[in-house]
């Protein structure tokens, strides 16, 4: 039987976790990164995982490149580019795009399934979260930061044998995974706790676990979770839990020694994703009526800090 080809979009620290762990669970497994160089890297030394104990493992054999022409055939395309490479990723995507290709977003924020949609056969396209947390280390190189639950489902809602097939490789990969009949709530849950842990971390350089334990900042993260789920609430949308915050907490508990995305790219000079995490909260809470002052405001601190030197 021929081994699943999977292709991953992006080569930061989450498409080198699943990477390396679909790799080792025995998937063919092809990386797409934004250029040949950091391609170059990652096939000459492969991925180095390096454990918060102090462990370290090294995959390689795992091929990478920046040609989307590779991702032909495959039998799962996962997306884990920033939010603010959606677009072009999936312009790039479409004409290597086969009939029988499943394209998973698990990336950050609200918006990234709607983008993918308007390149690529809707029916071809799923959502899915992931609590994993991984910390970006240089190319081929990440810090793992704690293990969560990976969430799959289609977005008109029922079930689906195709993600429930994505759903064991992800297991046997020693993901914990399941597939959701809602996503949209899933999606939306996941986002209390982006909204939440990811601003804060950002302007105070937290790590997560910090967060969950200074009353402070703790405070300040709490009450953006509550905005955003009154936004939900109003959407529609129903969530996964019954207390966002709790539930928030709880997740920072688990990958306390993450130190969030938002944060890593404050450090390294980058765009954040705050656009599809406090800024998505204040543009729809506004459009509802729906006061959301503490996600406003903290996009707004983050806005400005990303044209700040970085922390």
């Amino acid at each position: 039987m021929a081994k699943p080809h999977i292709a991953i979009l992006g080569g930061g620290a989450m498409g080198c976790l699943f990477g390396a762990g679909l790799f080792e669970a025995g998937c063919d497994v092809t990386l797409i990164v934004r250029t040949e160089e950091s391609a170059a890297v990652i096939r000459e030394n492969g991925i180095r995982l390096d454990s918060p104990d102090g462990n370290t493992r090294t995959v390689t054999g795992i091929a990478a490149t920046a040609d989307y022409a590779a991702a032909a055939g495959a039998s799962a395309v996962l997306v884990l580019v920033k939010a603010s490479a959606t677009e072009i990723a999936a312009k790039s995507l479409a004409p290597h795009l086969t009939a029988n290709t499943l394209v998973v977003t698990l990336q950050n924020g609200l918006g990234n399934v709607e983008v993918l949609c308007n390149h690529l056969p809707p029916a071809q396209v799923a959502a899915g979260i992931t609590g994993n947390g991984a910390i970006n280390l240089g190319t081929g190189h990440i810090r793992l930061g704690g293990t969560a639950q990976t969430v799959l489902g289609e977005m008109r809602g029922g079930p689906s044998a195709r993600l429930e097939e994505l759903c064991v490789l992800l297991m046997k990969a020693r993901f914990p995974t399941r597939v959701s009949e809602n996503i949209s709530g899933a999606l939306w849950t996941k986002l209390m706790v982006n909204v939440g842990l990811n601003p804060v971390s950002a302007l105070t350089g937290f790590r997560n676990g910090r967060i969950a334990t200074d009353p402070e900042a703790f405070s300040i993260a709490a009450a953006a979770v509550r905005e955003a789920a009154a936004v939900a609430e109003a959407s529609g949308i129903r969530l996964e839990t019954d207390d966002p915050v709790a539930h928030m907490r709880l997740v920072a508990e688990k990958v306390a020694a993450n130190e969030t995305s938002m944060l890593q790219d404050l450090r390294a000079g980058r765009m954040t994703e705050i656009e599809v995490m406090n800024g998505e909260i204040e543009r729809r809470g506004k459009a509802l009526g729906v006061p959301a002052p503490v996600n406003a405001t903290l996009a707004s601190l983050v806005r400005l800090r990303q044209i700040a030197r970085p922390v």
